[in-house]
């Protein structure tokens, strides 16, 4: 079997799709991987559980608790908690784990080899890593837990006597009155987080602590995440102090704009930043910021990105005008694109840098349409999610359903075979130019693979 597009299509069957229908009601979870290649699901059926892992499926008697599933990035492992007798398991690859009263905030490594949760017992609270609890305090934040991207590292947020620290690889850092957004840098040598003194009085500080040293601090409580550059040798964070808000960049401040800027990004290469300041004074007013120069001003702007070779910036934006809304459209290298009542969305760069896609309505009620350097790309469909790049830039795929209730990847606007469901998140390209996708059909999951005729 083909596509329209001449696409070769292999469908292979993995096994049965259980959906929330299938589950008593509430008793329903279910995790994705980032590339919508691997779906896991835990549900209640009775007196026993199930788990499902890319279409394989397994029953024990027992009671979910309704929360904790956990899929590994790479989508080969499944952990998840059971409530019994007032007490919290932890069931990790199949098998049994240890008990505790509470458990939350599971998740696993970038590189899918490690397991850490939050666990509370008695009247302590702790992290577990690998099995092995860590030192214990009055509590942990659980959704803090954050590891390293080469997976060796983890830190957390844990509070004793109204303070909060950090804890990275089992050590305590200086209480504050606050602690947020931990950060490793991409090479996982560096450990940034915000922090906060005399929260709630009029010597209110805020600044960012970076490898133990606390950074310059700015009055009240705004400084937000900071931000690494992907070399790892740049941070870069927004803040404000006095009705005034400002980018920090190599703790150098830059312009100040009338609240904190947001939306931060760094080019590949490290070398380029660019974010998003407002001004609400005498009219609202964005700022796209580039290297510490405003680059362009609309009524709003969003999503601004890179190119994957970094000499090239695009973002969407508003510009009011006339009726309740006004106009948005694409601006890449600094010029405007199709202006459209509903806006732009999903907006992404072809991995040459050459090509531009993304999604958005060109009438008023209308269908959702995929435009490809500035052209409509193919039909409208009732919806269409994420365009993605093949690997030599030249064909573009995103998922997409009608008015029917069909789903199926479009492939250079022209659609492929339908199914009940395709999974989110998906398709992928994979590095041989070929698509891969999971879809249901006939509660059925299928891996779906479609192999380009060049």
């Amino acid at each position: 079997m083909t596509t329209s597009a001449g696409w070769k299509v292999q469908e292979l069957k993995l096994g049965a799709f259980h959906w929330v229908d299938k589950a008593e009601p509430g008793n329903y979870q279910q995790q994705i991987t980032k590339d919508g290649c691997h779906f896991a699901y835990v549900l209640q059926q009775g007196g026993e559980i199930v788990v499902g892992l890319d279409g394989k499926s397994t029953k024990r008697p027992g009671k979910t608790n309704n929360y904790g599933l956990v899929l590994s990035p790479d989508g080969s492992r499944v952990a998840y908690t059971e409530s019994k007798d007032g007490k919290d398991i932890v069931f990790v690859d199949g098998k049994r784990g240890q008990q505790y009263d509470f458990v939350h905030a599971l998740a696993f490594s970038p590189d899918s080899r490690r397991l850490a949760y939050a666990a509370h017992d008695g009247k302590k609270s702790f992290v577990v890593v690998d099995g092995k609890p860590g030192p214990q305090f009055a509590s942990v934040e659980g959704e803090s837990i954050t590891f390293s991207d080469d997976g060796k590292r983890l830190g957390y947020i844990a509070v004793e006597a109204e303070k909060r620290f950090v804890v990275v690889d089992g050590l305590q850092g200086p209480k504050f009155d606050n602690v947020r957004y931990l950060r490793f840098s991409p090479d996982g040598k560096h450990v940034a987080y915000a922090a906060e003194e005399n929260s709630g009085t009029p010597e209110w500080k805020s600044f960012i602590v970076l490898d133990g040293q606390i950074g310059t601090k700015h009055q009240g409580g705004n400084t937000n995440s900071p931000l690494f550059s992907p070399d790892s040798k740049r941070l870069a964070y927004a803040t404000g102090e006095k009705q005034t808000g400002f980018v920090v960049v190599d703790g150098q401040a830059g312009p100040e704009y009338q609240t904190p800027p947001s939306l931060i990004v760094f080019s590949p290469d490290s070398k380029r930043l660019a974010y998003v300041a407002n001004n609400y004074k005498p009219k609202m007013k964005c700022f796209l910021v580039l290297d510490g120069q405003a680059y362009a001003e609309y009524d709003l702007i969003g999503n601004p990105i890179f190119s994957p070779d970094s000499k090239r910036l695009a973002f969407t934006a508003n510009e009011k005008g006339e009726g309740n809304y006004g106009k948005n459209f694409v601006v890449v290298d600094g010029k405007p694109g199709q202006k459209f009542n509903q806006g732009p969305r999903q907006l992404t760069f072809s991995p040459d840098s050459k090509r531009v896609a993304y999604v958005t309505i060109v009438e008023d009620g209308g269908q959702f349409t995929v435009f490809v350097d500035g052209q409509r790309v193919g039909k409208d469909f009732y919806e269409t999610y994420n365009p993605t790049f093949s690997p030599n830039s030249r064909h573009v795929a995103c998922r997409a359903f009608d008015e029917a209730g069909e789903f199926f990847i479009l492939i250079d606007g022209l659609p492929g075979p339908k199914h009940d469901l395709i999974i989110e998140n998906g398709p992928r390209f994979r590095a041989d130019g070929s698509l891969e996708y999971l879809a249901v059909k006939d509660s059925i999951l299928y891996r779906v693979i479609l192999t380009p005729p060049d």
